[in-house]
């Protein structure tokens, strides 16, 4: 019996305006840190700042 009454509800969680509230903003927040990840991910491989120039050591030079 117990079973049936836990299968209705969560059939009934998918009409509950709460849980569609926050499964949206647990989707939205998802895609929003995977989209800063992605973006981190890319501007690490792309620099478009260029490459550092390093500078020679004072020791090597004399």
């Amino acid at each position: 019996m117990n079973r049936f009454v836990a299968f209705a509800e969560r059939i009934q969680a998918w009409n509950n305006p709460l849980y569609v509230f926050d499964q949206r903003g647990a989707d939205l927040g998802g895609m929003i840190q995977t989209a800063c990840i992605v973006g981190i991910i890319v501007i690490s491989f792309v620099k478009p700042w260029g490459k550092r120039v390093i500078k020679a050591k004072a020791a090597s030079e004399g």
